[in-house]
């Protein structure tokens, strides 16, 4: 991936995470609904804090570390004006950089247009791969096959020719994809590259071929 890279999808992850009660009424109103249902909103908050906190460490800047070490960025809290004033900088900073980073990609994609398969265009302008899973594939004779079920519940089938590349790291059935980047090699060569979620982790399929076909068939 060169653009929406792994990294940029754990900075979104952070991004997303920081959100505050803007009272404490409404945080006492989060506690008693966890409270009806069993649950601890504090251990709660702890555990998914404690899992972002490694994330924090890696992209927040230096100004907000030592809210990090000092858990004032729990949900759970609700942190002084001054410290949300300071995410909310960063925030829209992260923003400006999402914006750019996907102008980039679309600047990208419509210089290489042209030259590519209407197929191609449709699996990148139509099916929705975000949150797509894929349910079946094959790799035979320079041919692959991949079978995936859309969030729209749509399922299509792929089919690489002239693959010169077909690269993954980990099982490829039943993980979710992300984010898909279509690049075009040279005259009549492309890529495809999806960032897939993989229990919690990150991994990469990179498919090179000379055409795609697709088949939209019924569940």
């Amino acid at each position: 991936m060169r653009y929406f890279t792994k990294e940029i999808y754990e900075e979104m992850q952070v991004r997303g995470s920081l959100c505050f009660h803007e009272s404490k009424e409404e945080l006492e109103g989060w506690i008693e609904l966890y409270e009806n249902e069993g649950r601890d909103y504090y251990k709660e908050s702890l555990k998914n804090f404690e899992y972002m906190k490694p994330f924090y460490l890696k992209y927040l800047p230096e100004n907000l570390l030592e809210y990090v070490e000092d858990k004032n960025l729990m949900i759970c809290n609700i942190p002084e004006i001054t410290i949300q004033n300071k995410v909310n900088t960063w925030k829209a900073e992260w923003d400006l950089k999402w914006k750019s980073i996907g102008e980039e990609y679309n600047q990208y994609y419509s210089s290489i247009s042209s030259n590519l398969t209407e197929d191609i265009k449709k699996l990148h302008n139509r099916y929705l791969i975000y949150d797509a899973t894929i349910l079946q594939f094959s790799n035979e004779e320079n041919n692959v096959v991949l079978l995936i079920k859309t969030v729209e519940e749509k399922q299509i089938r792929l089919i690489f020719t002239g693959v010169r590349k077909f690269q993954y790291s980990f099982k490829l059935t039943n993980n979710s994809c992300l984010w898909m980047e279509v690049r075009l090699i040279e005259q009549d060569l492309f890529e495809v590259q999806i960032l897939m979620n993989r229990w919690l982790e990150l991994a990469e399929l990179e498919i090179t071929f000379s055409d795609l076909k697709i088949i939209e068939s019924r569940g």
